[in-house]
């Protein structure tokens, strides 16, 4: 369980940094130069499959241009949506909403899935009816959506992964190799002229590179090996603490949580918590029996 403790700890970490970044470097910039370093370094680990990978994705090249065009829209709301409305809220709204995407899917063939998934979205709606109340504008609401929207366009990369590696067996890996290149070339051609001159100096570049290691690199690492030692239901149960983790890093350097959310957050990691403990207690019943 430690790796997936880590994962959330590393990508908390990351997520607030981003917060931090958006006040001081355009959000544009920050993915172009990250995505550069993580596609450089996944090149890097698969060097000597690079041949191998790149024929495979050029036989399913429709599928493969689906996920770089997915990444380009998931990372450009990630990268955006925390200098909106806060770090936490947005891993919030993404991580519930993902959850609500596949427990109703799921749940079309499991009743507890569906409530699951309706309990979840009654989450979400009351946070964001209470945050807009709080105090509407623009900002916020332009957050909540690119949040969903992150949430939707993760969910949509799962899928599209799952389908691909089925068709040319690539590992996690292997994807990171390329799925960055279409968001690369899009935001090399919608940054502004001088933005390299403007925001290119060396603390920047270390916060930058810190983002690359930290929120791309070393959380795919721990999900890996958490995946070894433990299930998936363990895995998302403390991933789904994200958010919690996530507010207290916040409160830390911005001072700006509403910990009443708290409650709402942890609501949350109960009821992905629910299903698998559901089965856990029906599975000892038959034990018994």
């Amino acid at each position: 369980m430690i790796y997936s403790f880590l994962y959330v700890l590393f990508f908390s970490c990351s997520a607030v940094l981003i917060q931090k970044m958006y006040f001081n470097v355009s959000p544009l910039f920050s993915l172009l130069l990250a995505a550069t370093i993580v596609t450089i370094f996944f090149n890097l680990v698969n060097l000597g499959k690079l041949k191998k990978i790149y024929a495979n994705c050029w036989r399913q090249k429709k599928e493969c241009l689906g996920i770089m065009i997915t990444i380009l829209v998931m990372w450009n709301c990630a990268m955006t949506a925390p200098g909106l409305i806060g770090a936490s809220l947005t891993n919030f709204l993404v991580f519930a909403w993902l959850g609500t995407l596949g427990f109703f899917v799921s749940g079309m063939n499991n009743r507890i899935n569906l409530y699951v998934s309706l309990f979840i979205a009654s989450l979400i709606t009351f946070v964001i009816v209470t945050t807009l109340l709080q105090g509407y504008s623009t900002h916020k609401l332009a957050g909540i959506v690119i949040a969903l929207i992150s949430g939707t366009s993760s969910y949509v990369y799962f899928k599209q992964s799952q389908s691909l590696v089925s068709k040319i067996k690539l590992s996690s890996t292997q994807i990171l190799a390329f799925r960055f290149y279409l968001t690369l070339v899009v935001l090399y051609i919608l940054l502004p002229q001088g933005s390299f001159s403007l925001y290119f100096n060396m603390k920047n570049l270390l916060e930058i590179i810190v983002l690359a290691v930290a929120g791309m690199i070393i959380p795919l690492y721990f999900q890996q090996k958490a995946l070894e030692k433990i299930t998936s239901e363990q895995n998302a149960i403390i991933m789904s603490l994200t958010p919690v983790i996530i507010s207290f890093l916040q409160d830390i350097v911005f001072k700006d949580v509403d910990f009443r959310y708290l409650i709402i957050y942890l609501l949350y990691t109960c009821a992905i918590s629910f299903p698998y403990v559901w089965k856990s207690i029906i599975n000892a019943k038959k034990e018994l029996i």
